[in-house]
């Protein structure tokens, strides 16, 4: 593992003193707690290996990462998938876009709808592959936890755009993605994951109860198999933080709270990961790192209900 793979918080054979979950257990021998690391590393890297997102939204990812990208550059990397550019167009002819006449050309389509828009669209929908199956378990339920990465990114991108110094595009994936540790636990660990829905409750912490039975917690795997990805830095950083934080304090520290703030709105508007309320209010600090004031607030949460609308149909496309 490199050097880039342990700053990020994710395991490695040579740091093995921090890890929550890990080395906490009473009596446990650094001999132990270093076989657990690598074993934990075995089990990420499999998951890794079994879930991938295809070629097509990792190009999507490179296009919103470039600045010098156009509407022919999107094109290029979706119009080679049938199923994608029916799903573009089943949107876009959507009751969300209230159009008089139908579109059936991908072209007019991505024009009316926005460069910015059917990117995120795009990849939104090539993320949707990963949940295969339904899995309500309690509160819990793929589709709610579907509907929760949506809200969370559009959130974040409309928040990015009030903040204005961070990258929407690259907010909207890090908010897409931000839970993707749970997916991945859900589909390659499932009787485990049960357990951790039975132990989770409104006044108990998630990630404590994660760490408990899991040995590690999801932002933990979200980022590193997202690191495997080659994903951006700001994208698998605020994975890792998005629960805490405070307790980054790198580059990117706006990406992670901004996403934090993101996923707390949509959680208190009740779309939330696993059916449960438990998030806590975000520390005024928070606030203060991406520079939100009154009015910037206010700007946010006058647009948040378009953004979630927007949410909603893209997840449902």
């Amino acid at each position: 593992m490199d050097s880039n793979t342990a700053e990020a918080g994710i395991p490695d054979e040579a740091d093995i003193a921090d890890e929550p979950g890990i080395t906490d257990e009473p009596g446990i021998t650094e001999a132990q707690a270093f076989q657990r690391r690598a074993s934990l590393i075995k089990l990420f890297s499999r998951i890794g290996q079994l879930s991938s997102l295809p070629q097509v939204a990792l190009r999507i990812i490179q296009v919103a990462d470039d600045d010098t990208a156009d509407i022919d550059d999107l094109l290029s990397a979706i119009e080679g998938d049938p199923a994608m550019v029916v799903r573009i167009l089943r949107l876009v002819n959507s009751g969300y876009y209230g159009l008089r006449n139908r579109v059936g050309d991908l072209k007019h389509a991505v024009t009316l709808m926005g460069f910015q828009q059917v990117r995120s669209l795009a990849l939104t929908l090539y993320v949707s592959r990963i949940f295969r199956a339904s899995g309500d378990y309690r509160g819990y339920s793929r589709a709610g936890l579907w509907n929760h990465q949506v809200a969370v990114a559009s959130a974040a991108r409309l928040i990015a755009e009030v903040c204005s110094d961070v990258s929407a595009d690259e907010a909207y994936v890090a908010g897409l993605l931000h839970d993707i540790g749970y997916v991945l636990v859900d589909e390659h660990l499932r009787p485990r994951f049960k357990q951790v829905l039975d132990g989770i409750g409104p006044d108990k912490d998630t990630l404590s109860v994660e760490r408990h039975v899991l040995g590690f917690d999801h932002c933990l795997l979200g980022a590193f198999v997202m690191h495997e990805w080659n994903l951006p830095e700001p994208v698998y950083r605020a994975a890792a933080y998005h629960h805490a934080p405070l307790d980054y304090d790198g580059p990117h520290s706006r990406m992670v709270c901004l996403v934090t703030m993101a996923n707390y709105f949509c959680t208190y508007r009740g779309l939330t990961s696993l059916g449960l309320q438990n998030v806590p209010p975000l520390d005024e600090q928070v606030y203060a790192r991406l520079g939100i004031t009154e009015s910037r607030a206010a700007r946010i949460v006058d647009r948040l209900d378009d953004a979630l609308s927007f949410a909603a149909s893209a997840a449902s496309a």
